[in-house]
């Protein structure tokens, strides 16, 4: 029994440890939560005070604008970014009305403003404004609420983003994808959708819309010999001077490549108005050019016109037209203008079908050269021919020279056909030199295209080698027109050509305005009147004066005199009287196949004049 109250207290006494064990145990336990509670409420309170500050630098260093104020308006807060693109100090506007800084943020934020407190949602929208220095700038703006926890709103934030370089940037690019880099006018691609446009307007109204397509005449040349700076300084002028003739704002320009422009005209009364416009660009751009260093230029437009809704319902159709319209202007003259009509189109479509004909012409040998006789009066036993080309299609008959020639000159054939001519020549004079025991001088005629091709000097002395000819019984004639053209460049190109032993002529004489001071320096041998002197100089003193001073003239120069076209034995006997060295016309012979020339120059009997 002892035993048993004894076990019981020992029993008793465990227990009451436990119970204290486990008391302390918890009561350690307590302890230590709250001070894990209170590290943890403290690291908190540490953590959300370095995100504040972060947050504070953020924002203070932030290239967005903020600003905040109160519902009144009252500025409570800026950044640094408000003082940089301002040029206020922090200190300058905080506790100041947001309503001063007008300048600053234009007046569209009191609309912002207006949303947010009516709808507590953000604001969106772009504002323009300057610095106190004057420095303008474009600012996209967000106008948000701040709300306390009862979802009331307490004040208006401002967030700004300087936009400026952004909008520069994007309307450089805009106007680099619509205007020409060299002359800031409008390009092909922004020209044809304001076309577009204007001709969706003019439907609509039943207005009438133009199109003026211009092209400079020879202004490649310019580039070629003088050089793509000053060409491109010449298209400077060319597009100031369309400025300043199209000043209305119904007046489009566009550079749409090289020397070729494109000018829109809307909302005109009549079709007088779009004449005087095409006039005055003739007018304007026909003026000379002037450089540094007192570099002067001459050139003309060709320009043609097409009128909405008569030659054209279309963008394209438009352009084409005008197009059509400009190189009929090209072929009759240059340096005017003319309207399309359904005959300059069909007169087109005629050209590009005798291209394409040359084109297989010159590839088949299809070409012939015919030989008009020259007789010279010094010596009755020389004569010379000029080789004259012709084309005799199969289906089309007789083409006339004057056709082919202007379109091979149109089209870029004048070199291939010009070189066709020389080669045939020089086997015709190799033929003939074994042939007759007759010296006879062929006289080719060579385009300004072959003058200005770096080729045509090379291509020369290549065929002399080829088909072993003498140059001097070979006479290049080249007009006075020509020779004018680019001087400089022509002197250097004939002075080669004379070097390798071909004589040269100046043809037409008479009918350009060449400088009399130049002439004499161009290493030719032979001047040839224009048959338009020779033609009715029994009739008309004047003409007869004219060929007796030109015959004078040459002589003096110590030049061989040519007559052209003298078709009747009056002629021949005046122009022989004077001293012309040679004549060439009907009168003796008209241009003849090879075979028929040698024949009538080996039974030539000579004339009594």
């Amino acid at each position: 029994m002892i035993f048993n109250e004894m076990h019981a207290k020992i029993e008793f006494l465990e227990r009451r440890l436990q119970r204290e064990k486990t008391a302390r145990v918890a009561a350690e336990s307590i302890f230590e939560a709250k001070n894990k509670e209170v590290y943890l409420s403290n690291q908190k309170l540490v953590k959300a005070v370095l995100d504040l500050q972060k947050l504070t630098v953020a924002v203070e260093q932030s290239h967005i604008i903020t600003l905040i104020t109160d519902l009144q308006g009252i500025i409570e807060y800026v950044n640094k970014s408000f003082a940089v693109i301002s040029g206020y100090t922090q200190q300058q506007v905080t506790g100041k009305n947001i309503s001063s800084l007008e300048l600053v943020l234009g007046t569209e934020y009191i609309q912002g403003m207006n949303h947010v407190f009516q709808h507590k949602t953000p604001w969106h929208g772009e504002v323009e404004g300057s610095s106190i220095a004057k420095s303008s700038y474009s600012l996209k703006i967000t106008i948000s609420p701040i709300m306390d926890k009862a979802e009331s709103l307490t004040n208006f934030q401002f967030n700004c983003e300087d936009v400026t370089l952004q909008k520069k940037n994007k309307k450089r690019i805009y106007h680099l994808a619509n205007h020409d880099s060299l002359t800031k006018l409008y390009n092909r691609y922004r020209i044809e959708g304001i076309l577009t446009q204007a001709l969706s307007s003019a439907k609509q109204t039943k207005n009438s819309v133009a199109v003026l397509s211009i092209d400079m005449d020879h202004f490649k040349r310019v580039n070629v010999t003088r050089g793509s700076k000053l060409g491109d300084a010449m298209l400077k002028i060319i597009a100031s001077r369309l400025t300043d003739i199209c000043i209305r704002n119904n007046d489009y320009i566009a550079r749409i490549g090289g020397d070729e422009f494109l000018v829109i005209l809307t909302d005109f009364e009549d079709i007088s108005f779009i004449a005087s416009t095409a006039k005055a660009i003739v007018d304007a751009l026909s003026l000379p050019y002037f450089f540094w260093g007192g570099e002067e230029l001459t050139s003309s437009p060709s320009v043609g016109v097409s009128v909405y809704p008569h030659d054209g319902q279309s963008v394209d159709e438009l352009v084409k037209n005008a197009d059509v319209a400009m190189c009929y202007v090209k072929a009759h003259g240059r340096g005017s203008y003319s309207f399309f009509t359904n005959e300059l189109n069909r007169m087109v479509e005629e050209n590009n079908m005798f291209e394409k004909e040359l084109r297989i012409a010159l590839v088949r040998d299809e070409l012939e050269l015919y030989y008009q006789p020259q007789i010279y009066l010094g010596d009755r036993i020389k004569f010379g021919v000029e080789a004259l080309i012709r084309w005799n299609h199969a289906t089309l008959g007789f083409v006339s020279p004057q056709k082919f020639i202007t379109i091979a000159e149109e089209r870029g054939l004048i070199y291939e056909v010009g070189a066709w001519v020389i080669e045939t020549a020089f086997k015709q004079l190799l033929d003939w030199s074994s042939a007759s025991e007759i010296p006879i001088k062929i006289a080719v005629n060579i385009s300004a295209k072959q003058i200005a091709d770096t080729r045509f000097v090379d291509d020369l002395r290549l065929l002399v080698n080829k088909y072993k000819i003498n140059p001097h019984m070979v006479e290049l004639e080249i007009t006075e027109s020509i020779a004018m053209e680019d001087p400089e460049q022509s002197t250097r190109t004939l002075n080669e050509i004379r070097s390798m032993g071909f004589e040269l002529a100046i043809d037409d004489f008479g009918t350009g305005y060449s400088s009399l001071s130049y002439l004499k320096n161009l290493p030719v041998q032979t001047l040839k009147l224009d048959r338009s002197f020779v033609s009715n100089l029994e009739e008309d003193t004047d003409n007869a004066k004219i060929c007796k001073a030109s015959i004078s003239l040459s002589h003096d120069l110590g030049l061989l005199f040519v007559a052209e076209g003298v078709e009747t034995k009056g002629q021949a006997r005046y122009l022989a009287d004077n001293g012309c060295d040679v004549l060439q016309g009907y009168y003796f012979c008209r241009p003849v196949p090879a075979a028929d020339a040698l024949s009538f120059i080996q039974n030539y009997k000579i004339h009594s004049f």
